[in-house]
């Protein structure tokens, strides 16, 4: 893959023992997941990381996709690792987090998987444009919403950095709902170890969706980190490092 473009999707290659599949957001890039596969490279794990259908091109192409197109991203990626690797954990952020669980629910032999900050369910200005964007006319109406820029200091600099979408594609939110509700319906197929990341300082996804997670699987061994003062972006923001020591103690118990 082409490293040249920070939202090109990359591959970090290793031995053959283990591979991590890392999976981005929704309206974001592959840059999100950087800093976690640089981490888990230098450990010694092969690394993924597949740039999802509509993602990193433009707003327009993002509106054209279906979940399923999401769906088909990653699950090409893991297939492409499971050829590499004897062994294959998962790692989503945000949306990714929804794309992991849902290949976990289908392929048994996924080792373990890590969700990081996934929503079943969005709440405050986020819910209600999402439930705007289930309604035929407000798409039809409205194409696009514009992000507002984060007013706490210390994500000005991710901001700024990151090269996600500025806007969110109306068609392509209801698509995102389509597939937390999807998901939610596939929880009782997980059985795999799983580790669950939340913040109760993300803004974007509410901390009530870590019980809904936990309650939904079916896995007997589960983990729950919660790191103190981060928000949503959580492998991007100062002390990721230690959510990645934390999710390598997980994968290596």
């Amino acid at each position: 893959m082409n490293n040249m473009d920070k939202r090109d999707g990359f591959e970090l290659e290793s031995g053959k023992e283990g591979g991590i599949l890392l999976l981005h957001g929704f309206t974001g890039t592959p840059y999100e997941m950087r800093p976690a596969g640089e981490y888990f490279h230098k450990k010694g794990f092969t690394v993924l990381c597949p740039r999802l259908a509509g993602h990193g091109t433009s707003e327009e192409e993002l509106d054209r996709c279906s979940f399923y197109d999401w769906i088909s991203s990653a699950e090409s990626a893991l297939n492409y690792l499971a050829q590499k690797v004897q062994k294959v954990y998962v790692l989503g952020l945000s949306m990714g987090g929804l794309l992991a669980l849902k290949l976990a629910s289908v392929h048994r032999d996924i080792e373990k998987v890590i969700v990081i900050a996934s929503p079943l369910y969005l709440t405050g200005e986020n819910g209600l444009f999402v439930s705007a964007c289930r309604i035929p006319l407000f798409r039809m109406l409205v194409r696009s919403v514009k992000k507002p820029e984060p007013a706490d200091e210390r994500y000005r600099k991710i901001w700024t950095e990151n090269p996600s979408y500025r806007s969110v594609p109306t068609k392509a939110s209801y698509e995102f709902y389509k597939l937390m509700q999807s998901t939610r319906k596939s929880l009782k197929s997980v059985s795999q170890s799983i580790m669950f990341v939340y913040s109760k300082s993300d803004r974007d996804v509410s901390f009530g969706n870590l019980s809904e997670m936990v309650s939904g699987v079916s896995s007997r061994d589960i983990y729950v980190y919660i790191p103190e003062n981060m928000g949503h972006l959580i492998t991007l923001e100062d002390g990721n490092s230690v959510v990645f020591e934390k999710i390598y103690e997980f994968i290596k118990r």
